[in-house]
């Protein structure tokens, strides 16, 4: 039987130590032999002194405050629930962010309080009511187009005439689907057949996911590398001292403080040994090769195991490389499956990549909370391992939160990988550092109320592992369900959480037994990814991006939709849903729901904001499909992008030169308001975080971005107003569709399987479809041709 543990939040967090030391002490001249104009003199002097300091005691209280009122946008006030605070991400640190906590040193430790959605604030100048040059539907797309018969004669568009004539736009397939693979691609052979461009907000997402996932990988390299690096010195540091005074002290016997203190050392030892340059990462003749380490990297990131540690770090470091079986682990002492350090083909071609994910691999080891007993014989580790295992996790606790540069260095990590990645919610240093404070005090000292001497160590490890299990816990961020046997032997603390998309909590909450028995009939139709057979019943065992698509767009009423959400209780769970994926939402608490939030406004929009001829259904429809094919391509490795070369660009101005102005770009302004809202929530926060500094490279991507964003903006902004765009406008859209080639893509498919019900579910992103778009310019209607998202979704 499990403990019975009660999942309420713990609302008292440990008060934050004082930073200030005693001050200097007075001291007196006792000379009696002085004159009273020295002794006047020494007054003034001490007065003058005395008034300057306060002087300047009086100017950084100013500074901070308003550093911190700068540093701090949003008022929190409104934030009053632990589970809101937590899907927020705001307290990394456990604190309530009231007026008391923002009186202490905030400028110092505002960082822990920070959120990406603290930046994020919509253009002022948005458009307040539009003049699309338009015309009326249907119309013969034959004879009321300029140019059909000069894209008819490069296109086969027979298929998409009666979508045409009734909806202004068809989607058809892509003629080149084995040479043009991509955005770019097909938007180079669109440009060299002479072919007007149409820039989708599929092929916008694209480029700006695209963007924000390079970013990503060059933060990683040139920061978090060397952040993980400090941190992993710092505290292999300190481990190695105590360890090393505590056995001089007591001599080499068995004893769990001990043990557990050389195990903390043993853990930042594997971490500093995975990021550090091996031979083979080098670039020994120096040839600037930017995917190796540098001579001085070598130098700068050295480290040598020290002997009483080789055995069971060395071979860790063998298994780990290794990536091939499950076995016990030398340094954890329980049984881990090291195929989870295969290292993923987007970082392989860097070392600095290569190290990292290693390390931030490892880093993500559980220190387990339960140990194996008669009600758990799955768990990771027997009592004697776990009190070990258990006090070197208490250990790694208490020396990072006595850093606040290491947990300002570890907020830069944390808080960019939960945005761009997204990070389970489990246990981490925070909560064992509250927990310990509130149990034993603020002074408290783990060699004492752990040691073995200690009659009461055993009834303090137990009051501490209860208190833990007590910690509020958030299903949509992934936390470990305690009821379940797998969420009880994997709870426990981790120096860096797993990676997490709510895909899983999404699905799992649309699902048998949640969800029940299908209702379309004896069979599910061909378009039904969602239907398996429980007892010899169909059962909703699986979810489907058109879940998601009804999350953010609840008109949506899709073919596929309305099939896959044709069950008993459906509509009701998924109403459940809804102010979860609201609050990630409107709290952009990271790519994946900020990304959803676009999409949100987009689908939402009003029809007032589009030219009457795309305001139709089917017009959303497609967009919906966007949408979905958007939702997918965020999760995908990242496509290899490289800038075309001069060559390609002078050929592709001359193939422009005999194209007619007619090229348009999504003329949905609500969407480039939110992007544009989007690129510089991201930016500012890269500055609060200090890594504008440290990773100039990341930073410049998405000001790039911005320009690009801003350029296109403005053009809707003229085709809403009913502006002619001009030659210039349509270089701008020729050269953002043009400017970049794939030189190396990345997969194209997302699978989940439900394991308990043997269910599948896969969304491909296959070659691009073509949009065609019969839009109106001054009194022409004209066809403007580019690629959207093709969004398959199967078993």
């Amino acid at each position: 039987m499990f403990e019975d543990v009660k999942n309420e939040p713990t609302n008292a967090p440990a008060e934050r130590a004082n930073n200030f030391v005693g001050a200097a002490s007075n001291s007196q001249d006792d000379d009696s032999g002085r004159n009273k104009k020295k002794v006047l003199m020494i007054i003034i002097g001490l007065f003058v002194f005395v008034a300057l300091i306060f002087g300047v005691w009086w100017l950084v209280g100013v500074l901070k405050n308003s550093i911190r009122n700068s540093a701090l946008p949003n008022d929190k006030s409104n934030i009053s629930e632990e589970e809101q605070a937590r899907l927020n991400n705001v307290h990394l640190d456990g604190s309530d962010d009231n007026e008391e906590n923002n009186n202490q040193e905030v400028n110092s430790e505002a960082i822990e309080y920070l959120s990406f959605n603290d930046f994020y604030k919509l253009p002022e100048d948005a458009l307040e009511t539009v003049n699309f040059s338009e015309y009326n539907l249907p119309i013969n797309i034959k004879v009321d187009t300029a140019n059909y018969y000069e894209i008819s004669r490069k296109l086969a568009i027979d298929d998409g005439l009666d979508s045409l004539n009734n909806q202004a736009f068809a989607v058809i397939d892509n003629p080149w689907p084995k040479e043009e693979l991509d955005f770019y691609a097909v938007s180079r052979k669109l440009n060299e057949e002479g072919v007007p461009l149409y820039l989708s907000a599929d092929f916008i997402s694209y480029y700006y996911q695209s963007i924000l996932k390079q970013s990503f990988k060059d933060i990683e390299e040139g920061v978090f590398y060397e952040s993980l690096w400090n941190i992993s010195q710092s505290l292999y540091e300190q481990a190695k001292i105590r360890y090393e005074s505590h056995l001089a002290a007591i001599g080499n016997i068995n004893n769990r403080v001990l043990e557990g203190e050389r195990l903390e050392a043993a853990f930042f030892a594997v971490s500093l040994e995975l990021l550090k340059p091996q031979i083979a990462q080098i670039d020994i003749e120096n040839k600037f090769n930017a995917g190796r380490f540098s001579p001085q990297d070598q130098r700068n990131f050295s480290f040598s195991v020290p002997a009483y540690l080789t055995d069971d770090v060395l071979r860790e470091l063998d298994l780990i490389r290794a990536a091939k079986e499950t076995s016990k682990s030398p340094v954890l002492l329980y049984d881990r499956d090291y195929k989870n350090f295969i290292i993923p083909l987007e970082y392989k071609d860097n070392a600095r990549l290569q190290n990292f994910y290693l390390a931030g691999a490892w880093l993500n080891s559980v220190f387990p909370l339960n140990y194996r007993d008669d009600s758990c014989p799955d768990c990771l580790l027997d009592q004697d391992d776990w009190r070990i295992n258990f006090t070197a996790a208490s250990l790694i606790s208490q020396d990072f939160s006595s850093s606040q540069e290491l947990k300002n260095e570890w907020a830069r990590v944390y808080k960019t990988i939960a945005f761009f990645k997204g990070l389970r919610d489990s246990w981490n240093y925070v909560d064992y550092r509250d927990q310990l404070s509130g149990l034993f005090g603020e002074d408290y000292d783990i060699a004492t109320i752990f040691a073995e001497e200690n009659i009461d160590s055993d009834a303090n490890m137990e009051s501490l592992r209860q208190a833990l299990l007590q910690r509020g816990l958030v299903p949509m961020q992934g936390s470990l369900n305690l009821k379940t046997m797998d969420g009880y032997t994997k709870a426990g603390l981790q120096f860096l959480a797993d990676f997490y998309w709510p895909n899983e909590f999404i699905f799992g909450s649309l699902s048998y037994p949640e969800v029940g028995l299908y209702l379309g009939g004896d069979k599910p139709a061909k378009n039904n990814v969602t239907a398996c057979k429980v007892l010899r019943e169909y059962q909703r065992c699986q979810g489907s991006s058109q879940d998601v698509l009804n999350l953010i767009y609840p008109a949506w009423r899709g073919e596929s939709f309305l099939e896959n959400a044709d069950y008993a209780n459906y509509t009701e769970a998924l109403n459940k849903l809804r102010p979860l994926s609201e609050l990630g939402m409107e709290n952009n608490l990271n790519n994946y729901w900020a990304s959803l939030f676009l999409w949100q406004s987009y689908l939402n929009s009003e029809t007032a904001i589009l030219p009457s001829y795309l305001s139709s259904d089917s017009w959303r429809e497609q967009g919906a499909i966007g949408a979905a094919g958007a939702w997918t391509d965020m999760q995908l490795p990242l496509d290899k992008l490289g800038l075309k070369n001069t060559n390609s660009q002078a050929n592709n101005l001359s193939i422009s030169a005999s194209v007619p102005d007619y090229a348009w770009v999504e003329p949905n302004l609500n969407y480039f308001n939110r992007l544009t809202a989007y690129n510089q929530m991201i930016l500012d926060m890269f500055k609060a975080l200090g890594i504008d500094e440290r990773s100039s490279l990341a930073s410049n991507r998405l000001r790039d971005a911005g320009i690009q964003i801003a350029g296109l903006r403005a053009i809707a902004s003229k085709q809403a107003q009913g502006i002619v765009l001009d030659s210039d406008d349509n270089r701008f859209i020729r050269d953002f569709a043009l400017m970049y080639s794939v030189d190396e893509a990345g997969l194209k498919t997302l699978s989940w399987r439900n394991n308990k019900l043997g269910a599948n579910l896969q969304e491909t992103l296959a070659s691009p479809r073509l949009m065609i778009v019969a839009h109106s310019i001054g009194d022409k209607i004209v066809l403007a041709v580019g690629p959207v998202f093709n969004h398959l979704e199967s078993k």
